[in-house]
C-alpha cells in the first residue's frame, strides 16, 4: 500500500536538448547535484531520473553506433 508521507520525484532528460544547452554555456552538467537538489527541494523520499536520447536507425550514420548501443542496452 501506498504511504501518503512518502513522496517520489520522476525526472526526464531530454538528451538532446540538455546537448545543446552544454554546448551554449561550455559547462558538462553534474548529475549528482541535480539529484541532490531536487530531492531537497521537493522533499522527496525517493527520486528517479530517465534519460532520453535518440538512436540512429541502422546505416543512417556513418561512424559506429556500437559503443553507444552497448551502453544503452546494459544487461
Amino acid at each position: 500500500m501506498f504511504n501518503k508521507t512518502e513522496k517520489i520525484v520522476y525526472v526526464f532528460i531530454d538528451a538532446s536538448n540538455l546537448w545543446q544547452a552544454q554546448k551554449v554555456k561550455g559547462k558538462m552538467f553534474d548529475f549528482e547535484k541535480l539529484k541532490y537538489f531536487l530531492k531537497n527541494k521537493f522533499n522527496a523520499s525517493e527520486l528517479q531520473v530517465f534519460y532520453y536520447t535518440a538512436y540512429p536507425k541502422e546505416g543512417t550514420r556513418e561512424q559506429n553506433q556500437d559503443g553507444k548501443h552497448k551502453f544503452l542496452h546494459l544487461s
